[in-house]
């Protein structure tokens, strides 16, 4: 982990901050609650890098827990009041519990926008995740974002 802050903070002057995400996971035709904090770095005005963690609770007691790592474009500039972003990553999935325990390599493609509301921001965000290459099954995931309080520029 700290050597991908080091990456980032070497791409040049931007914005850090870390957020707070609960979405629904919808997948098999259920949804499922989740929640995820992650670190964004924003640079160059239109583009951005996160990594985080994220936990779903599935049936049966099975917990999933999902490290990505992923890039983002802001088409109208992440300094905007109103930005939206497209984006894309790989991440690693962890099932556990329930008798269940599998880890597999798997990727994301999202859309989204943030607010900015001054001292925070808040957002909506459509993903579509695939937790294992070799199935290549996927599932939706919509959520909100807040973040606040916890921005560091650079």
């Amino acid at each position: 982990m700290s050597v991908i802050l080091t990456l980032l903070l070497t791409l040049g002057p931007g914005k850090m901050r870390v957020e707070i995400k609960g979405s629904l996971y919808h997948s098999n035709g259920k949804n499922y609650p989740s929640a995820g904090v992650y670190v964004n770095y924003d640079y160059l005005e239109y583009f951005g890098a996160r990594t985080g963690i994220e936990w779903v609770g599935l049936d049966g007691g099975v917990n999933q827990f999902d490290i990505p790592f992923e890039a983002l474009f802001y088409p109208l500039k992440y300094t905007s009041k109103f930005a939206p972003y497209l984006g894309g990553g790989l991440g690693y999935y962890l099932l556990t519990g329930g008798g269940v325990n599998k880890s597999s390599l798997g990727y994301q493609v999202f859309a989204g926008f943030k607010l900015d509301l001054e001292k925070a921001s808040a957002g909506f965000e459509i993903k579509y995740v695939v937790p294992d290459m070799g199935e290549g099954k996927g599932a939706w995931v919509y959520g909100g974002t807040v973040s606040g309080g916890m921005t560091f520029e650079f």
